[in-house]
């Protein structure tokens, strides 16, 4: 770890330095508005349940939220993580929140999460998508396909698009472990959220198939504001 203006620099083995917003950028891609989601990396999906039959998503009609997670796995598959918060009665008109994703597109090996895009209808409705396939170039055609407009993609198959209904909300989060127990956090955290007031935080992460030990002073609280990666080890 190195101090450096405006942002403080991560330096790897190969002496390739890298400021602390590029960190991320370098894990992987984004861009306007999306992500590629990879290994230890995945989706918390909630989903808004509406009394049956009800035709606004008013308060008063609100009878509660199911919630799944999703996490990639090293060969790109984006396999149910944890168990699945169901509601019970629930609404029958309500589509199960395990098949807003359709089996087959999560088996996909390639998977790109667009926080929000817009379908034109009078209310201008907001909603978070996914893409997914089985090469990048496939992947980058549909992105550009769906950025050219929603309606272009209603030739695209469930098995590789999916718009999240608008009561719905997905956020990206990713796995890593602090004092060995499996943590997630929503992408993006730092360090400085989990090492508390401990004096001697330690950070191991994998470099080319080997753990390393990031070097950092502990006292520079700077230093401890570096974007944790999946698969990162906080010892406090």
């Amino acid at each position: 770890m190195l101090p450096s203006a405006p942002q403080y620099e991560i330096q790897s083995p190969d002496l390739t330095r890298a400021s602390y917003d590029a960190v991320l950028q370098a894990y992987t891609p984004r861009g306007d508005g999306w992500i590629e989601l990879k290994p230890r990396m995945g989706l918390f999906i909630q989903y808004a349940l509406f009394r049956e039959g009800s035709t606004e998503q008013t308060l008063e009609n609100y009878v509660g939220t199911e919630s799944i997670r999703y996490e990639i796995e090293k060969r790109g598959e984006l396999a149910e993580f944890g168990e699945v918060s169901r509601m019970d009665p629930r609404p029958q008109d309500a589509l199960p929140i395990d098949q807003l994703v359709s089996k087959r597109q999560r088996k996909k090996k390639h998977h790109r999460f667009f926080y929000q895009v817009v379908i034109y209808t009078p209310e201008a409705q907001r909603v978070a998508a996914l893409i997914s396939s089985d090469s990048p170039e496939e992947l980058q055609a549909l992105a550009e396909k769906l950025q050219s407009g929603v309606p272009a993609m209603e030739d695209v198959s469930a098995d590789n698009f999916t718009l999240l209904p608008e009561n719905a909300s997905a956020a990206v989060e990713f796995s890593f472990t602090v004092d060995g127990s499996p943590t997630r956090a929503i992408w993006g955290k730092r360090l400085s959220g989990y090492v508390g007031d401990s004096r001697r935080p330690k950070l191991f992460r994998l470099y080319k198939g080997e753990w390393r030990r990031v070097d950092f002073d502990p006292e520079d609280r700077e230093s401890l504001a570096m974007p944790l990666l999946p698969g990162d080890r906080v010892e406090r």
